[in-house]
Parts: C-alpha cells; structure tokens; sequence
C-alpha cells in the first residue's frame, strides 16, 4: 500500500512538471560504488554474530529526474536499482579435522583438505524510488556544487548468499544460491549526498560525489532480529 502511494505521488508530481513550460527538467544517470554495512538489534545469539561481520563492497544504477523550483532548489526523484549486504569471515579455524563448517563432519579424518577460513556473505537487492530536495551551494557558468537530502522508499527485490571456503592443501570453494529469509519487502529509509558538477556544453554535464544511505526500517520480519542495512558510495553521473 505504501509503495502504491508512493508511486501514485511521483505521477502526480511529474505531471505537474509536465504542465509546466517555465521550469527545467534534468535527467541523469548514476552509478554508484560504495561499502555496505548494518546495524543490527536482537537477542545475545544474534547480536554475538558482529564480531565476525565485516562491509561488502556494493554497486547501484540509479536514473535521477530533477524538476527544478527555484534557481538553485529543485525536487529530485526517479527510480534505481542498489545492492546492500554484509559478510561473516572466520578464520584459523578450530573445528578439528574431520569438521567440514558447510556439512559438518567429513568422512575421510586423514584429508588434508581442512577448512582454514570460512566467508558468508549476504547481497540485498532493491528497486529504489527517491523523494529528494537539491540545492545548489555554488552554481557558476561551468560548474557547480549541489546538495541533496531526502528519504527513499526501497522494494526488496532478491537476495543471495556467497559462500568462500579456503582449505590447508590451497584449494578454494565458492557458492552462490539465493536466499530466503522473514523480510519486508517495502522499506523506508534516508539519503543525503553532495555532488560537484561540471558542463560538458550547452546540455550535457557530469557529475560526482559521496553519498550516504542509511535504512530507518529493519528489512527483516523477524521478531527475533532488527536488520538496518546502511552505505556510503562514490557516485559518478551523466546527465542532460
């Protein structure tokens, strides 16, 4: 219901743009490279998984509609595609010789083949739709400094586990394979970010600059855990 309404509001609000000949539209296209983390709350079992977890690096594609107020403050929106997620690393591992971390207890207690190191790692992927205030701190001729702050509502749309396995005789395993938890798929959460932008002619221009995106909503469903995914990124721009 709440995504309904929020995509109900972006078609008023464009077509109010539309009906409007004295103000600009801007278009651009992002994409964004940054560390993802979490904060997560829950019970002692949970909670004493921290100590392993450790930031993922994370990617986003994000296509920007500015539809401009002012001289210098605009109304942001537009719709994106971002990857959150987090990782356990383990290593010098403790679990004997005929303890195999994926399946327990292995057969063969001679192998040489022993875990030595053992990495989780968890992708979340959204469908992001932005509702943003930009303003322009410096806005020269050539270029310009822009900030923009805003909440955005995020649709979870997938998710996978990456498992990484080092063993003692230089072998590796590698696994991927979605997974399923007690999720919300609507969330909610904040942005804010700083851009400098530079013309490249009469339209075009390019853009770049640090973002943050922090979740006010928990992605998960589960009483027992409260999952807050969060990410700074680098984010570089074309736009018209």
């Amino acid at each position: 219901m709440h995504l309904k309404n929020a995509a109900l509001s972006l078609l008023v609000i464009q077509s109010m743009m539309g009906f409007s000949q004295e103000n600009k539209l801007e278009y651009s296209l992002d994409y964004s490279i940054g560390s993802s983390f979490r904060r997560v709350e829950g019970n002692s079992l949970i909670l004493a998984f921290r100590e392993a977890e450790r930031p993922i690096t994370t990617q986003g594609l994000n296509l920007q509609v500015k539809y401009g107020l002012s001289e210098r403050l605009g109304f942001v929106s537009g719709l994106g595609y971002n990857q959150y997620g987090e990782k356990l690393i383990y290593n010098n591992l403790t679990f004997g010789n005929m303890i195999d971390p994926r399946i327990g207890f292995v057969y063969d207690p001679t192998s040489t083949s022993v875990p030595n190191s053992y990495e989780l790692k968890y992708v979340y992927q959204f469908l992001t739709l932005p509702l943003l205030m930009d303003y322009s701190i410096i806005n020269s001729e050539k270029s310009g400094l822009t900030f923009q702050i805003g909440v955005t509502f995020n649709y979870l749309i997938g998710s996978k586990s990456v498992t990484n396995i080092d063993y003692s005789d230089g072998s590796k395993d590698r696994n991927s394979a979605n997974y399923s938890f007690d999720s919300n798929d609507l969330n909610f959460a904040g942005l804010l970010g700083i851009f400098y932008k530079r013309k490249l002619g009469e339209k075009f221009f390019f853009k770049v600059g640090p973002q943050v995106n922090y979740f006010f909503s928990s992605i998960s469903g589960s009483d027992a855990i409260d999952h807050y995914p969060y990410r700074t990124s680098i984010n570089l721009g074309i736009g018209f």
